[in-house]
């Protein structure tokens, strides 16, 4: 099932900002491995002009959902957080996997009374 790993952050912390576009070099080397493996289908940046920025990566759902245990991921983790203010991360489905949630979904709003 298709899955896309969605970080999201403010930018990096005042004084910070040399140290986070080194990290930014380091997280492209982690996932372009991953991709040269075939762990991962994508991994992209989205700067944007104001406000929050992302880093989607996409791959297969269990695969992403391990990769956090990974020592090499957890300790970019650990660096994220120090250095850009506000990280947020979560796992989503897309594509094909977005039929069992939305059938879940139908399903309880029928059972409720409200379809």
């Amino acid at each position: 099932m298709t899955s896309a790993m969605i970080w999201q952050w403010k930018g990096p912390v005042p004084g910070r900002e040399a140290q986070a576009l080194a990290l930014f070099s380091e997280v492209n080397d982690f996932y372009g491995k991953l991709i040269a493996e075939g762990k991962v289908d994508s991994a992209e940046w989205f700067l944007g002009t104001f406000g929050a920025d992302f880093f989607i990566v996409k791959g297969e759902e269990e695969t992403l959902l391990a990769l956090p245990e990974q020592p090499d991921l957890r300790r970019l983790i650990a660096k994220t957080r120090v250095l850009n203010e506000d990280v947020q991360y979560g796992f989503y489905r897309t594509g094909q996997g977005l039929e069992a949630p939305l059938q879940a979904y139908t399903e309880a709003l029928k059972e409720l009374g409200y379809m």
